[in-house]
């Protein structure tokens, strides 16, 4: 898992330039029928038998852009996804290689007083930086920037590898990070497909906190409502069923996801949201759990075979 994990996190994975973790996806699912929506959101196919299931996540990750390149060589950018004040002091990468850091202005944290520094003007306007900061074993944990993102990839990729009979689609898509990202996938599914959204939830199993909610290491957090979805309950009592083989922790989380859009655009589709327990979420040493991983991976699995 921890392997997986390295190689979603070395591609370019930017919002609206992930061609470099699609065609990762396109060949690590290559036994899958793939196809694309207008917006290159993945779409991977496994027929099966029995009623139609969607396994979502998304395809992109809090990322950098260029925006202008000052004639000093001082390279200027915006962040979507994360927080600027964060970032001051860390290595930034180049689709082309080159390498750079990012800092600040001397006694200022304003967005646009921030700069990235490649030593030499090998930057384009438009162009996505990634943090340069590998994820990190620690144990059973994993460390680093956007964790949870690739935490709910790499479950998703292991349940799209098993053999299921059920009619299953998996869906990585593309500029999630944007919010209100386009469903138009939808359209290209069966009317009657039950949906399944993998994202990160926040843990809060760290000092300071006196009732911890959720925790690393405690299994797949389900969501029984989140500031965007209320899931349908016949998706959370199937979920519950599987609660004997699957560790499972309820959860009523602050986040938005990417459940909400889906049952909108749907008109009332049935959805489900599950989260991958993330600690420090939204940090740069974001940490997750591989067992919260396998768990996450075992309960998608349950679902295909129903």
């Amino acid at each position: 898992m921890y392997d997986l994990i390295l190689e979603l996190a070395s591609k370019c994975a930017a919002s609206g330039c992930e061609d470099d973790i699609r065609r990762y996806l396109e060949d690590k699912l290559s036994s899958l029928e793939i196809e694309y929506d207008a917006h290159k959101t993945l779409i991977a196919h496994k027929k099966g038998k029995s009623s139609p299931v969607a396994i979502v996540c998304g395809m992109d990750v809090p990322s950098l852009f260029i925006t202008h390149i000052e004639d000093s060589g001082y390279t200027r950018f915006a962040t979507l996804g994360v927080d600027h004040k964060k970032l001051s002091g860390l290595p930034v990468r180049l689709q082309n290689g080159s390498r750079g850091c990012i800092w600040c202005e001397k006694d200022k944290d304003e967005m646009t007083d921030m700069f990235i520094d490649f030593g030499e003007n090998t930057a384009k306007e438009a162009e996505p930086a990634l943090i340069d900061m590998p994820p990190y074993k620690r144990g059973n944990l994993i460390s680093g920037f956007a964790l949870g993102n690739y935490a709910a990839q790499a479950a998703v990729i292991e349940s799209a590898l098993f053999d299921s009979e059920r009619d299953a689609y998996f869906v990585f898509l593309s500029r999630s990070q944007l919010g209100k990202f386009s469903t138009g996938f939808m359209k290209m599914l069966p009317e009657n497909t039950e949906y399944i959204c993998v994202e990160k939830s926040d843990s809060n199993d760290f000092p300071g906190e006196k009732t911890v909610i959720t925790g690393v290491g405690g299994g797949v957090c389900l969501r029984m409502m989140d500031k965007s979805l209320m899931p349908s309950r016949s998706m959370i009592e199937k979920a519950l069923t599987f609660s004997e083989s699957v560790r499972i922790t309820k959860e009523v989380s602050k986040r938005n996801g990417i459940g909400g859009n889906l049952q909108m655009a749907s008109g009332g589709a049935n959805v489900i949201s599950l989260g991958v327990p993330a600690r420090y979420c939204d940090e740069i040493c974001e940490t997750v759990s591989i067992d919260d991983i396998k768990e996450t991976a075992k309960l998608l699995i349950k679902f295909l075979e129903v």
